[in-house]
This record gives structure tokens, C-alpha cells and sequence, in this order.
């Protein structure tokens, strides 16, 4: 049976009639790239997804910016003025980034005729997606975190593993917002990993890490703070001085609030796939388009993002 030159757009394939490839099913394919990639992840998972602005059209999400208004003490007569509306800006999260992951699969009867073989292949495509978007994130947190006098909100704790670094950790992130629930704890595989040092009874294999942490090796929360682990949160030194000179730090992790991070896709997760005569096989490509923003500040009150080293 002959093979014709098809494009399958998730969600179905062009007219051209009965052809051996309609069994390629991209239907099955797409969600399965999509599914993938969700499942890998971990710091896009704490972001707001802001999508839904650019659904129909537009590639740059506008986000106010207004610092901390002051205050003060009412005296006779009229009121101080004590802030500038002018001083209110804007950031910006630009949807310009357009990641694929593509392979050619010869022999494609065989991979239409073994739905496990193709679920590999979406697998592999999405995981290789996923992993792209979440480099790009842990580079806008260290960005975000540079100055020209080096690292800004840090956190300087032993290693995770004794019970002190907590106290540290909760004193920085409940002088910018009190609500611990508030604030994401993501961890490198070292400092995941020394949680596991801790033998503190009110730290260690009892709460809060929960009985069974010794077992299932999983940490929910820390003193209200959502734990996640990430392999692609920074492990090795970085420098956070953007002047040329040193300040390198080596992470453990990050402490995020709810309000900094930010992704919005405009073009979800999609699968196209096309046969190739040249090759005898299947081109098959994944792709994406989004734009990442991290809001942090240097300010008391407006820190959003600190580093765990």
C-alpha cells in the first residue's frame, strides 16, 4: 500500500482520502506529548499559568508594577502626598520562545501496529520538551537573583540537614509574607536529599516530615511550606555577580512566592507528523511556544524569590 505525503496536525489528518497512514493517529500521539511534558513538570508546575491572554492572539502579556504605597501620620491641614502615581510601571512576559523535540521513525507500520512503541516515542518527545522549559525557568530565577554586588535574597543555611536551617528559612520568607502556604520550597537533589540528615524528633522521621519519609523517601510540607524537588533547580555554583567579578554561591535551592513566577503558552503542546519518502519513515516533531516572567525584588516586603545556598 502506498504511502502519501500527509500532515497530521493534533487533532486529525488532512483530507486526502483512505491511506495507510490514517492509522498514525496524532489524536492518540498529541495528548500523549502533552501528558508527558506535564508530567516532567516540576517548576512550571509553580508558576501562574497566564495562557488565557494569549489564546487568540498576541506574543507580550502587560503586568503592572506598583512598589509599596507609604504611609503617614495625619497632622492639621492638607495630607502629604507621599507617593507618585507616575512611579507605577510595567513588566512584561514575552511569548517568544518556540521549543520542538523531532525524530524520524522508519518502518512506521510497525509503530502504528504497537500503541506501547508509540507512547515511547510521545513520551521521549514531551520529557525532551519539558526539560528545555524547565532550564529556562531555573536560568530566570538565578537571573533574577543577580545584581552587580552579587547574589540578592539569599538564604545561608549549613546543608538542609540540621534542624537550625529552618529557623533561618522561616525568618526570611515571613518578613515578605506570613503566610507560610504561600511560599514553594524547591529543592535541588542535594538539598532534597540532606532532609534526610535530620534526626531532630521534631524535624526528622516524625512530623513534619511524616513517618513515613524514612519510607517513601516523599516531603510534603515543611512548616507550611509546599516541598517539591526538582533535577534541574540549580546544583552547581553559580555566579550571581553580573559586574564580572566572583560571587559564586552553590544552591541548594529556592524559596518561591505564589506571585513570582509566570509561563503562558500560545501554542500548547502539539504534535505534526509527515511522511517522508527520502527517509522511508515518519517525521514526527513536537513543539511549543511560551514566554517565562519571574518577579523578584531587592525591597523589604517585595522579595519574592530567595536562593537556598
Amino acid at each position: 500500500m502506498a504511502y502519501q505525503n500527509v500532515n497530521a496536525i493534533s487533532g486529525g489528518l488532512a483530507g486526502l482520502g483512505t491511506r495507510s497512514a490514517e492509522s498514525f493517529a496524532t489524536e492518540v500521539w498529541g495528548p500523549a506529548v502533552e501528558v508527558a511534558m506535564k508530567d516532567n513538570l516540576v517548576l512550571a508546575g509553580v508558576c501562574n499559568d497566564l495562557s488565557a491572554f494569549v489564546a487568540t492572539q498576541g506574543e507580550k502579556i502587560h503586568m503592572p508594577k506598583i512598589d509599596q504605597v507609604t504611609s503617614g501620620v495625619k497632622g492639621e491641614g492638607a495630607i502629604s502626598w507621599l507617593t507618585n502615581a507616575s512611579d507605577a510601571g510595567e513588566e512584561y512576559l514575552d511569548v517568544n520562545t518556540h521549543q520542538f523535540a523531532a525524530c524520524v521513525i522508519e518502518d512506521v507500520i510497525k509503530v502504528q501496529s504497537n500503541y506501547d512503541m508509540m507512547n515511547l516515542f510521545a513520551k521521549e518527545l514531551g520529557y525532551s520538551i519539558a526539560l528545555n522549559i524547565e532550564s529556562d525557568i531555573n536560568t530566570a530565577l538565578l537571573v533574577s537573583l543577580s545584581s552587580a554586588t552579587g547574589v540578592i535574597n539569599g538564604v545561608n543555611v549549613a546543608d538542609m540537614g540540621t534542624a537550625a536551617d529552618f529557623p533561618v528559612i522561616l525568618s526570611k520568607v515571613l518578613a515578605e509574607d506570613t503566610n507560610p502556604a504561600n511560599w514553594t520550597m524547591i529543592l535541588n537533589p542535594t538539598g532534597y536529599s540532606n532532609m534526610a540528615k535530620l534526626t531532630d524528633l521534631s524535624l526528622g522521621t516524625a512530623a513534619p516530615l511524616g513517618a513515613g519519609f524514612a519510607k517513601n523517601g516523599l516531603v510534603g510540607k515543611v512548616f507550611g511550606i509546599d516541598i517539591v524537588l526538582s533535577s534541574v533547580a540549580q546544583s552547581a555554583a553559580y555566579d550571581f555577580d553580573t559586574t564580572g567579578a566572583t560571587d559564586s554561591k552553590t544552591p541548594f535551592g529556592f524559596l518561591v512566592h505564589k506571585s513570582a513566577m509566570h509561563i503562558a503558552y500560545s501554542v500548547r503542546p502539539r504534535l505534526q507528523a509527515q511522511y517522508d519518502v527520502d527517509h522511508l519513515g515518519t517525521k514526527v516533531v513536537a513543539d511549543t511556544i511560551y514566554g517565562i516572567k519571574i518577579r523578584n525584588a531587592v525591597t523589604a516586603g517585595q522579595k519574592r524569590v530567595h536562593v537556598i545556598y
